[in-house]
Formats: C-alpha cells, sequence, structure tokens
C-alpha cells in the first residue's frame, strides 16, 4: 500500500506547515512529494482564504487551525461563523467529518433533494432531538442511520461546541440556502458544472464526471459541488472519477458566498462608447476568474480630456477613411475586393477581418497598391492581351499577388514574380494546340426595294401579289 503521503490530498499537510511558517516546498520527506500536487493543495487552501499567497496562515486559517476537522470542513465553520449560523453549521461539519451516518449510502434518507449532506443534517437532527428512547431507535431505522456514525457525529458535535467556546447566534433556525452556502464555502474546489456529465469548473480540459450511485440529489442544472472519487475496477478496465454526496448549487449561493468572502471574486472592466459624449462601462465578476457570476453595467460620461481626445480619434479615423476610399477606384478596375470602411473599423471585402484604424497599416495598403499600379500593371495587362489572343486563362489580381485563372499559381508583384510569370506564360501557350483558321464572311451587297420591285415585275409576269 502506498504511503498516505503520496496518495491522499495534501491541503491538511500545507495547512499544518503554515501552522509553524513553514512551506512543504522547503521540507525534505522520506517519500518525495509531487510539486503538483502540493501546488495544488495550496491553490485549495487560498481558495478557502485560510492562507495567503506566501503560504502564511489568515485571520481564518489562524481560527480553523485549531480545531479537529479538515481544512474544507473548517473554512464552512467560517463562513458559518461570518453569517451567524455557526451552532447547527457544527452538527452538519460533524456529519462530514465522520463521512455521513447512514448505514448504506445507497439508500439515501430522501429528507432533502438538493444535498446528500443537508440530507443526512436533516435525519441527524431529527434524531438528535428525539424525545425518548423507543422513538430514537425508530428514527434510526426508518432512515438508515447507523448507530456508530450517529455516536461519532454526535461526539464530534459536542467536541466542536467546547473548543469554539462562545459564539453569536440570532436565536433562528437558518434556512437551507445558509446551510447549503456554508458547503459552498468550505468545497468550493470542488464546484462542477454541469446536469447530469459534471465537468469540474477549476480544473483545465474538459474532462467530466458522473453522479455516484445512491445521490437523493436532483440537479436543476447549472452548478454542483461534490467528492472527486476515483474507481478503480478489479477486472482490469482503466479508473474512472465520480461525484459523490452532492450538493446542488445555484448561481444565487455562490453569489452570496462571493459577497461574504470577496477575494474569491475577480473583476474586469471595460468601457463601450455610446451615443454622444457618453460611454458605458461593463464590470464582468468571474469566481477565480473561471465561473462567471454577475456583469454590472453603469452609463457614464467623458471628461473634458477624454471627450477631447475622443474628437481627436473620430478626426484621424475620418482622414484615414478618406485615404482608403480613395484606392476603391483603382481596385475596382484592377478586380481586387473593395475597401469598406465602419466608424471604428475597416475591412478588405464583405467577410473581412475588422481592422484598427492606424497610420502604419493605412500606409501598407497605400504603398502596395503603388506598386501594383506604378511598377507592375503595365507589365502585367501587357501578358494579360497576349494570353487573352492566345485563348488561355485571364489574369486575376489578388492582395498578395496574381494568377493565371481562379485557381493558377501565385506570382508576388515583384520583378523576380514578373519574371517568372512571363517564363511560364510563354511556356504554357507554347505547349497549346494552334488555333483553327477562321474564313472571314464574304461581303453582301445591299439590295434596295426598288431593286427587288424590279426583279418581281421581270420574273412574276405582273402577279405582283405573289411573295
Amino acid at each position: 500500500t502506498k504511503a498516505e503521503i503520496l496518495r491522499l490530498p495534501l491541503t491538511a499537510l500545507v495547512m499544518h506547515c503554515a501552522g509553524f511558517g513553514l512551506k512543504v516546498h522547503d521540507l525534505t520527506f522520506k517519500y518525495p512529494l509531487d510539486a503538483d500536487k502540493v501546488n495544488d493543495a495550496e491553490v485549495r487552501l487560498q481558495r478557502l482564504g485560510l492562507i495567503n499567497t506566501d503560504c502564511q496562515l489568515t485571520d481564518a486559517g489562524k481560527w480553523v487551525y485549531n480545531l479537529p476537522v479538515s481544512p474544507e470542513t473548517g473554512a464552512l465553520l467560517w463562513h458559518a461563523r461570518q453569517t451567524n449560523c455557526l451552532n447547527y453549521a457544527m452538527a452538519l461539519a460533524a456529519i462530514i467529518e465522520v463521512d455521513g451516518i447512514r448505514k448504506d449510502f445507497r439508500q439515501p434518507h430522501l429528507m432533502d433533494r438538493t444535498s446528500d449532506w443537508l440530507d443526512a443534517f436533516k435525519a441527524f437532527k431529527a434524531a438528535y432531538m428525539a424525545p425518548n428512547k423507543a422513538e430514537f431507535q425508530s428514527l434510526l431505522n426508518m432512515h438508515n442511520i447507523s448507530f456508530k456514525r450517529y455516536q461519532a457525529a454526535r461526539e464530534m458535535f459536542h467536541d466542536l461546541r467546547t473548543r469554539v467556546g462562545s459564539y453569536t447566534q440570532n436565536g433562528q433556525d437558518p434556512t437551507d440556502d445558509q446551510l447549503r452556502q456554508c458547503i459552498v464555502a468550505g468545497f468550493i474546489s470542488n464546484l462542477c458544472i454541469g446536469d447530469f456529465s459534471l465537468r469540474p469548473a477549476f480544473k483545465a480540459g474538459y474532462t467530466s464526471y458522473n453522479m455516484g450511485n445512491g445521490s437523493a440529489v436532483r440537479l436543476r442544472g447549472g452548478y454542483a459541488i461534490g467528492h472527486l472519487r476515483t474507481i478503480q475496477p478489479r477486472n482490469g478496465k482503466p479508473s474512472f472519477t465520480v461525484v459523490e454526496k452532492i450538493t446542488d448549487v445555484s448561481l444565487e449561493d455562490l453569489k452570496a458566498v462571493a459577497k461574504i468572502h470577496p477575494e474569491m471574486l475577480e473583476s474586469h472592466s471595460e468601457r463601450r462608447p455610446l451615443y454622444g459624449n457618453r460611454y458605458e462601462l461593463r464590470t464582468t465578476h468571474k469566481l477565480f476568474g473561471r465561473v462567471q457570476l454577475d456583469v454590472e453595467t453603469q452609463e457614464c460620461q467623458l471628461t473634458e480630456t477624454e471627450q477631447a481626445e475622443r474628437d481627436a480619434q473620430v478626426t484621424e479615423c475620418e482622414r484615414l477613411q478618406t485615404r482608403l476610399k480613395s484606392l476603391n477606384h483603382v481596385r475596382a478596375e484592377l478586380g481586387l475586393n473593395l475597401i469598406r470602411c465602419h466608424d471604428t473599423c475597416w475591412s478588405i471585402g464583405v467577410y473581412g477581418d475588422g481592422l484598427a484604424y492606424s497610420e502604419g497599416m493605412v500606409s501598407e495598403v497605400e504603398a502596395r497598391m503603388k506598386t501594383i499600379v506604378l511598377t507592375c500593371r503595365a507589365k502585367i495587362t501587357a501578358l494579360s492581351e497576349a494570353r487573352a489572343k492566345a485563348g488561355a486563362d485571364k489574369i486575376r489580381y489578388t492582395e498578395d499577388g496574381f494568377t493565371f485563372g481562379t485557381n493558377g499559381k501565385l506570382y508576388a508583384y515583384t520583378a523576380e514574380g514578373l519574371a517568372k510569370a512571363e517564363r511560364d506564360s510563354a511556356t504554357q501557350l507554347a505547349a497549346m494546340p494552334a488555333s483553327p483558321k477562321v474564313e472571314e464572311p464574304q461581303e453582301h451587297k445591299v439590295v434596295t426595294k426598288a431593286t427587288l420591285s424590279a426583279l418581281a415585275d421581270h420574273f412574276g409576269g405582273g402577279h405582283r401579289g405573289r411573295k
């Protein structure tokens, strides 16, 4: 069997070392660690807000460090402390730490269809609040609860209450949404996107996982949080990963968690011009830069300096548009795609790419057209006329060169390209069969109406009515 340090997540190890002000990368172990697994553990703890980028404990990390729970469950409790529902969250954390209280994972309690953990929590709460032993035993049987697991969760719950000590509580029971958001805050790194086939949200690639057997959850689509478990079949087939103990998550749950933990959000703003001297400020908020949560738009007015810069930019664009449009007359004669000028960009042809107005790009197009018209057009025209007399394909102009016909070889607008085109054209014309000689039509004389009348009198014998 592999050592635990090689096969289990390293979040607890990184957290433990951070408590001493150490980094795992700086330590030497009997079994060399995978650097990628260490980095992954550090990223997960940073997402939970327990350590900073220097692997030092934050305020949340110092509070969680002394609790006998995993870092993920500790982050759950920290969020519950921030949202004033710590008492019930400690029972939920105890259930998670003992890995559930059911006898058989494939038989859910069906008390909550949005989360397997909330389903177990409600069953635990019902048994914990039983008025007598008979009712307690009946609830254990009804909800398929293992007595040993229940006892372990109960002892963990009491231990946490002793360790946490005083805490604030508003005297009201938390809602299911509050407890679900605590689960999200603790296991945010296990966020998956999708419906029945789940794809990890913070993992590169498009690897999809399936739901494990026995889940009571009905996914509404969108997001879910669960525990990833890799299964190695005994029949030698490739291993696969399933998502177990699932919690269905909505976009509103993610927004609520991000509101309490703003360090999870990454915001990006961009400005879009509007009518007159106004613009729209569009701000996109993403969860750790990957999952888009919200988009805020705000209409603002340009300052005097910004308005002056915008007017100068418009004037410059109009000047460059005039230069570009002046090239279209020559381009039309050559059969090239026309330049289309828009307000903020320009393109060549109907489906061309949008190009920004800049002095360099416009000068480049002008220089290319100057080369075609002044240097190459006369020689290309002569070559084209020679080919037309021989019945060969005509020359077609393109942006990068000219060709013989539609699918012919491309020749550059250079002296070397022209010379090669003349040689290839001469070889092609020499190989073509001679055109048959066409006899010139005989000259026809014009016959007038008077001549036809005289002929009719001569041959018709007075029968002028006949044709």
